[in-house]
């Protein structure tokens, strides 16, 4: 995958339900998981994890730990660090307000990572 097919990855992700990716607690709060409660519903991160590869474990460990990085297909271009970046835009949009694709979209065309991608 190139850069700019992940850049186009997370955006129609924004769009199409595969965004947010969380769990709901009994004390009304939210996480961010690899892999949501709604049936196909992935973090940035999770995008690039196999299913075949995903483990439970990975969920509350971040992206750039060995055992979950070994696994995260890193598209062409970018490094596990632009991942996290990635990630953590997906978990602060998910966890501070109501999913709101533009404002997910407007922060990942902020990073520094994604200067050199055709933008929507």
């Amino acid at each position: 995958m190139t850069k700019q097919e992940y850049y186009d990855l997370l955006i129609s992700s924004a769009y199409d339900g595969t965004f947010p990716s969380v769990s709901r607690h009994s004390n009304s709060t939210i996480s961010c998981r690899y892999r949501g409660e709604k049936p196909g519903s992935k973090c940035a991160g999770g995008l690039l994890i196999p299913d075949e590869e995903y483990s439970i474990g990975f969920e509350g460990r971040s992206i750039e730990q060995v055992d979950v990085a070994r696994v995260v297909k890193v598209p062409d271009g970018m490094t596990i660090l632009d991942i996290r970046d990635c990630q953590k835009v997906h978990d602060v949009s998910t966890i501070s307000t109501k999913w709101d694709p533009q404002s997910f979209i407007s922060k990942i065309n902020n990073l520094n990572c994604f200067s050199d991608v055709k933008k929507v």
